[in-house]
């Protein structure tokens, strides 16, 4: 198990969760630490495209995908290690057509994401969006293929479900997301994750062909919301062939060893809540300093007012 520590008290929060707090985190110049925020303690380290519940939530109310992946399934997959998969794990084949779906999903969401914002001439600090060709139906090899991580970031950034999972380099901002979501929780958890000493060390345990984690730090120069929240995100590299041979996808914390973590619990009260509100907002971890924009200065001007505050 990682390691876990409970911070009971709001000012246990605000001393431990602090990168230059060196009895948790080392004493690194740079700290290599990667942190997330979970409004329920239930929560695991899975990506939006991997849960339980994201076929429910984002199926097509049509027998489209369905048809697509029979038509896919029909075209012969030579993209390793798919056909030794298919070849060796009887019931990969089985698993093929759910896992084409969640998918295929992915690319339509992302694909309708740039297509709207090329629509509306919006721009990311003049940044160029990716090209999507009109064609809604990739072959199954095409799918499959590693995702392209760049526009993947971007379009996980602002909520569209895709493999990446997003992280803060910042303790207080994965707090901050953590007490968003948190209405009706007893319980926040911050997982620590010391990404720096995985990518120093993933190479004495890793096998040839086995599932490992890739981080991607994004481009904060490129975006102001990934600047401000500090971002990056994790990757699972042929965490689909895991699934095909196994049923599971893994998730985060089942790949990386249990030292590199840790878990941080906070007991909260509705009294509680309104306490650690009021330190993010001293602390300048609001709405307003994540996702720099007029309606969010608006929605924190309210919000401190309510709680009889003033900047």
């Amino acid at each position: 198990m990682p390691q876990a520590v409970v911070l009971n008290s709001v000012d246990e929060v605000f001393g431990a969760l602090r990168l230059s707090n060196t009895s948790l985190f080392g004493d690194q110049t740079s700290p290599g630490w990667l942190f997330r925020g979970h409004a329920d303690p239930d929560w695991t380290l899975t990506p939006s495209v991997w849960r339980k519940d994201f076929l429910d939530r984002y199926r097509r109310p049509n027998a489209l995908f369905p048809k697509l992946i029979q038509d896919a399934l029909r075209t012969p997959i030579e993209v390793n290690p798919w056909v030794e998969v298919l070849q060796l794990c009887p019931d990969a084949r089985a698993r093929l057509p759910e896992l084409l779906e969640r998918l295929l999903t992915e690319y339509t969401l992302v694909r309708a994401f740039f297509i709207m914002a090329n629509d509306l001439a919006l721009t990311d600090n003049k940044r160029a969006w990716p090209h999507f060709g009109s064609r809604l139906k990739p072959t199954a090899a095409t799918l499959l293929d590693e995702p392209d991580l760049a526009p993947h970031t971007i379009a996980q950034h602002y909520g569209v479900p895709t493999r990446l999972l997003d992280w803060t380099r910042d303790p207080l901002t994965a707090l901050a997301f953590a007490l968003e979501g948190a209405e009706n929780s007893s319980e926040l958890t911050i997982w620590a994750f010391d990404h720096k000493d995985y990518l120093a060390q993933a190479q004495n345990w890793l096998q040839p062909g086995e599932h490992s984690l890739h981080i991607y730090e994004g481009s904060g120069r490129e975006n102001s919301y990934l600047h401000a929240q500090r971002g990056a995100f994790t990757y699972i590299h042929r965490g689909e062939v895991t699934y095909l041979r196994t049923g599971t996808y893994p998730t985060v914390d089942q790949i990386v060893p249990d030292f590199m973590f840790k878990r941080f619990s906070i007991p909260v009260t509705p009294e509680a809540k309104v306490h650690l509100a009021v330190g993010l907002i001293r602390e300048r971890r609001t709405r307003a300093h994540l996702m720099p924009n007029l309606s969010s200065c608006a929605e924190v001007a309210v919000s401190t007012f309510r709680l009889g505050l003033n900047f």
